[in-house]
């Protein structure tokens, strides 16, 4: 399993459909990834919060890094707060790659292309993502 150690996620309010979608984690906008928890506060700490409209590409999108497959939507529009390869995560899955019938039916279930994300997270990403928490 590979370790992001702490992460900052930056979410949408948790009423939003989007969290109907994923597979046992929150959906979210990953900020900045192998921090240490002083590291992860002091980030948080320093970061000027401002909610942000996304809205998600037409098609989703399919990546793979040491075993670990993530089906993601990338971003239509940019803003300064988010990296360069900013997407929302949807599907995480160990070992084995998605089908193309997973990848279709989730991009016939997302509805909503659009979200405002307000909310800022510190989240320990070790061990499986099932498991992985907010801190």
């Amino acid at each position: 399993m590979i370790d992001f150690d702490y992460c900052i996620w930056f979410q949408p309010k948790n009423d939003h459909e989007w969290y109907d979608y994923t597979n046992g984690f929150e959906p979210h906008v990953t900020l900045k990834t192998n921090l240490t928890y002083s590291e992860a506060r002091e980030y948080v700490k320093n970061i000027k919060i401002e909610n942000i409209d996304i809205t998600l590409q037409e098609n989703p999108e399919m990546d793979c890094s040491q075993g670990f497959h993530a089906i993601y939507y990338n971003l239509v529009n940019k803003h300064h707060i988010l990296p360069d390869d900013a997407h929302v995560s949807f599907m995480y899955q160990y070992d084995k790659p998605f089908s193309i019938n997973q990848i279709e039916q989730l991009g016939h279930k997302i509805k909503a292309r659009t979200a405002t994300l307000s909310d800022i997270n510190i989240v320990k990403c070790t061990g499986h993502f099932r498991y992985w928490k907010k801190i």
